[in-house]
């Protein structure tokens, strides 16, 4: 039982196994804390969406005036991976993007953190 256990825990999980798949809303967070002279100048927050279908996925950021993220509308079409406790993201099969750490994966929600960024995705 052990080392069943020990095996699927360093293994690469095929991603449709994980429940992941479907349109999530997401919402990307920061501390201002990590931004001292920045808070009350800057929104910490962005909405946007990530979209997993087979071993795709289209993540879409919302941007706005005064946002810390991003002040235009990001979309990046990527493949992706489960491996251990962390989502890792493909430019191509070749090329490495992100990754990032799991938190918390349940029925229609999943957090992610991306060092000091975390996102939670809802259904």
């Amino acid at each position: 039982m052990a080392v069943v256990l020990a095996t699927q825990a360093c293994s690469t999980t095929s991603s449709g196994d994980q429940g992941f798949q479907g349109n999530w809303k997401a919402i990307w967070e920061t501390d201002p804390a990590g931004y001292p002279g920045l808070s009350d100048k800057l929104d910490f927050t962005m909405g946007g969406r990530f979209l997993i279908e087979g071993d795709s996925i289209t993540i879409e950021g919302y941007g706005y005036k005064g946002c810390i993220f991003t002040e235009d509308t990001i979309h990046h079409k990527l493949i992706w991976k489960i491996r251990n406790d962390s989502l890792m993201l493909y430019n191509d099969a070749q090329t490495p993007g992100l990754t990032y750490r799991i938190i918390q994966s349940g029925e229609g929600q999943i957090k992610l953190q991306l060092e000091d960024i975390f996102v939670t995705l809802t259904k």
